[in-house]
């Protein structure tokens, strides 16, 4: 399968066979694929979690609008929202700008403030606009994930 024709096939499963089991060596490719989405600054402002666990799978489908997917899936990512950790003064933050190894320390600290500049003039510094802004990066994960899926 090519990539046009991934685009093609993938669709919102609204029900799964719960017969059928994904097999790991799929589902951790699945996984890489968020992994290794883009992100704006490179900051990967996600978290994911993998719930199989059918008690907790039902309490999600009452949180997700009683959608019968979640119960059907074999398993379940659940991306959490990074927001305490996009801000500029967390070890976080610091930790990605400052592994860059490319970069010298001084170029490394300019860059830490060229991204508490970006966020403070762009995306805003509430929670709300900082869940806002990595709620919007979370989706290519998920979008990296659901076409490795397809394939």
């Amino acid at each position: 399968m090519n990539f046009k024709e991934a685009l093609n096939f993938r669709h919102a499963c609204k029900v799964f066979d719960e017969n059928k089991k994904i097999n790991s060596a799929d589902f951790d490719d699945i996984l890489e694929a968020g992994r290794l989405a883009p992100s704006s600054m490179g900051m990967q402002p996600w978290e994911f979690e993998v719930v199989e666990d059918k008690e907790l799978l039902q309490d999600l489908k009452k949180a997700c609008w009683d959608q019968v997917q979640i119960t059907t899936a074999s398993k379940v990512v659940v991306i959490y929202a990074k927001i305490d950790d996009l801000r500029a003064s967390s070890d976080y933050a610091k930790s990605i700008i400052c592994s860059r190894k490319d970069k010298s320390e001084d170029e490394q600290k300019a860059y830490l403030q060229k991204y508490a500049n970006m966020l403070k003039d762009n995306e805003g510094t509430s929670d709300k606009e900082l869940f806002g802004w990595a709620r919007a990066q979370c989706y290519l994960a998920a979008q990296n994930m659901m076409m490795q899926a397809a394939f």
